[in-house]
């Protein structure tokens, strides 16, 4: 969802990419009850001048007391970055991908930390050929590969480990990889038997298996986040597919279905834990699950009991936190109402019993979209095991602070580091994006 769903300020262009829309900003309903944090300490590390990535949409990884990220565009040759910075803010872009049909382009997903090597996917590039209808952003005779899967090491020496082709095997890996005795472990958004979508795994000599292809309907389609593991079972959600009578417009609208949460065995057997609803009651459109303490936590990047509206009209609510047993019993936590966010791009983290995340737009900052309407700059907020919210910061926007954050929070020691996809000092009128960091 990230690349695809991107910006209320501006469209982007990924290299091979056609420009992305962008939604007009939401109309509230009834502000939520909240309360804000007057101690954190938010500091902005380092803004990026597109030389060494341009908006970062991944959360970050920490390996041995150094953060390291992706960036979808920007690099030397516009095909994005991997890049590592310190707690000082001090970064430096250690590879820039290069395209098809030799390497990957615009790595989207957070880095994998295996043993030192660290290993990610692109969800372009790559020897595959992916053009208009097997690949997000691709026009009309175009091809920008299909995906890729590759391992780089903290000095920045980079390997394509495998190159999706676009078909049964899948395509478009915009989610991360996981792993699981050694064996790296994924998701694709397109491609599969059905070309919906698949669950696969890989071996980091690059022999892949798909594990299962997403069917549509019931069984959910278009998965673009990643999964986890827990005991036997993967876990997982699908942006849509699964309920399809929703009362929510924009499910009927985007795709049928509002998107589910699945559960995965080892040999490919699915399980539909949950069929989001869509607003008012439910969330739509999921982004992904963490695993603590026996539950599933997790985010929708639309649906809830607060009216938000996209510039065609349709009414879509905010977005919400929930909550889900492995049987599939499911509890919306917060419903957002734009004061303290709209649209939650990245699943929140566990960290000692609360959810801590990012929302990418709404809140208190002053940043505008694309049709001059105040929209909010994004949050950092915090939600606790009953639903009671706090916001921990309200990003200001470019210049002197990040704006859009669509990637989650890395927990270091009690400080938190993320990113934000535009903002900062250099770059367009809205910035190439930061790095922060927040202590509460």
């Amino acid at each position: 969802m990230k690349w695809v769903a991107i910006f209320f300020a501006v469209s982007i262009v990924v290299p091979g990419c056609s420009p992305l829309s962008v939604p007009s900003s939401p109309r509230l309903n009834s502000p939520a009850s909240l309360l804000t944090h007057s101690t954190v300490k938010y500091k902005d590390l380092f803004d990026f001048d597109g030389t060494d990535g341009s908006s970062p949409a991944a959360s970050l990884i920490a390996v041995n007391g150094v953060l390291y990220g992706t960036a979808p565009a920007g690099g030397k040759d516009g095909y994005g970055a991997v890049f590592r910075v310190n707690a000082a803010g001090n970064e430096v872009a250690i590879y820039s991908f290069k395209g098809s049909p030799d390497d990957g382009a615009a790595p989207e997903a957070p880095l994998l930390d295996l043993h030192g090597t660290l290993y990610g996917t692109t969800t372009g590039g790559g020897a595959g050929n992916c053009s208009a209808g097997k690949a997000r952003g691709a026009t009309s005779g175009s091809n920008i590969g299909c995906g890729t899967v590759f391992s780089i090491s903290t000095s920045g020496k980079e390997r394509v480990i495998y190159s999706f082709k676009g078909g049964a095997d899948g395509g478009d890996p915009v989610a991360p990889v996981i792993d699981v005795n050694g064996i790296l472990y994924g998701t694709t958004y397109a491609g599969g038997e059905d070309m919906l979508g698949s669950v696969f795994s890989l071996t980091t000599s690059g022999s892949e298996r798909v594990l299962f292809s997403f069917p549509g309907g019931n069984d959910g389609d278009s998965p673009d986040s990643g999964l986890v593991h827990a005991g036997d079972q993967f876990y997982g959600t699908t942006f849509t597919g699964g309920y399809s009578r929703s009362s929510s417009s924009l499910c009927y609208a985007y795709a049928p279905g509002c998107g589910i949460v699945y559960a995965l065995s080892a040999s490919g057997k699915e399980r539909v834990l949950h069929q989001f609803k869509g607003a008012p009651r439910d969330g739509a459109f999921p982004v992904g699950v963490t695993y603590a303490n026996g539950m599933l936590y997790g985010s929708t990047a639309f649906g809830g009991s607060h009216s938000c509206v996209l510039g065609s009209g349709l009414v879509t609510g905010c977005g919400t936190v929930f909550s889900l047993t492995p049987a599939g019993k499911e509890a919306v936590l917060h419903s957002f109402d734009s004061s303290d966010g709209y649209r939650v791009e990245s699943v929140p983290i566990y960290v000692s019993g609360n959810l801590y995340g990012t929302a990418y737009a709404g809140g208190k900052g002053k940043c505008y979209d694309v049709y001059l309407q105040l929209a909010g700059c994004g949050t950092i907020f915090e939600v606790n095991r009953t639903g009671k919210t706090t916001i921990l910061y309200n990003f200001k926007g470019s210049p002197s602070d990040g704006e859009y954050p669509l990637a989650g929070l890395l927990d270091v020691g009690g400080t938190f580091y993320g990113t934000t996809a535009l903002g900062g000092r250099y770059g367009t009128s809205y910035g190439n994006g930061t790095v922060f960091s927040l202590t509460p």
